[in-house]
């Protein structure tokens, strides 16, 4: 089954930067890494830039030109930190990482944007 094989090869090789989902119902599925820095890790999609406003705030640009997308973030490493997506806008999201006290922190983490 051709869903079950891509989710084979994404579960079990190396993070490529996009996984055509149309199959399963939906749009595309973007995925990516953000390095507690700033910068953009790998895997980043192709054509999209981050930046870095302020301490844990990571703001992903990927032109997309509407709204009809989720977003789902995880923090790399375990921790008492928390992660939230913010600013979701028709070309770019922020994801924001803080302490459990909602102070901002720097953190890696890694962001999976479903598009409808």
């Amino acid at each position: 089954n051709t869903t079950l094989n891509k989710l084979n090869v994404f579960a079990n090789t190396a993070w490529a930067t996009l996984l055509d989902a149309t199959d399963l119902g939906y749009g595309e599925v973007f995925y990516g890494f953000i390095t507690s820095n700033g910068p953009a890790g790998s895997p980043f999609p192709t054509g999209w830039t981050i930046s870095n406003p302020g301490t844990g705030r990571y703001a992903v640009t990927h032109n997309i030109g509407n709204t009809a997308y989720a977003v789902i973030a995880t923090l790399f490493a375990a921790s008492n930190f928390t992660v939230e997506i913010s600013d979701r806008s028709n070309n770019s999201f922020t994801i924001a990482t803080s302490t459990s006290v909602g102070t901002f922190t720097s953190a890696a983490s890694f962001f999976i944007l479903i598009r409808d």
